[in-house]
């Protein structure tokens, strides 16, 4: 979801604005990442669900391979953003 950019208050200059917009277009891209990655990790839960369903450790036909992997490492990253005041 784009957010609008907020006007500028006379008198207050940012004098590194393109660091500001650089920084800015960077979070959008971003977020964007992010919500695809959410909806990857649902279709992998569902795919993990369907060959439990049928009860297969390993899928292959044509130019697809599908392997159950048990063991899973990973890391939990989380990074609080300010709640900005909606009008």
């Amino acid at each position: 979801m784009a957010k609008g950019k907020q006007d500028r208050i006379p008198g207050i200059e940012n004098k590194l604005q393109d660091l500001h917009d650089a920084a800015l277009s960077y979070a959008d891209k971003r977020d964007e990442r992010q919500a695809c990655l959410l909806e990857e990790v649902a279709l992998k839960q569902t795919l993990l669900g369907m060959m439990k369903k049928h009860k297969l450790e390993h899928y292959e036909y044509e130019d697809v391979n599908i392997d159950i992997v048990h063991e899973e490492e990973t890391v939990k990253v989380r990074v609080k953003h300010a709640k900005k005041d909606e009008e």
